[in-house]
């Protein structure tokens, strides 16, 4: 399990901050989303690209 240890207030839906957080904290490859109005619109957080399920399927 893991725990932010940061907080990020980046998207403009505080309900995106935690996906953001974990993915941070937890050193992941991908965010994978489709939520075209908040988590996409940021492209990348802290080296951790933001990508929509189609762009990522289109990567593999």
């Amino acid at each position: 399990m893991i725990v932010p240890g940061k907080k990020h207030f980046l998207s403009p839906d505080p309900k995106d901050n935690k996906f953001i957080d974990v993915a941070v904290e937890g050193k992941a490859d991908y965010i994978i989303s489709g939520d075209k109005r908040h988590l996409l619109l940021l492209g990348k957080v802290e080296g951790v690209p933001i990508l929509s399920v189609n762009d990522f399927v289109q990567f593999l």
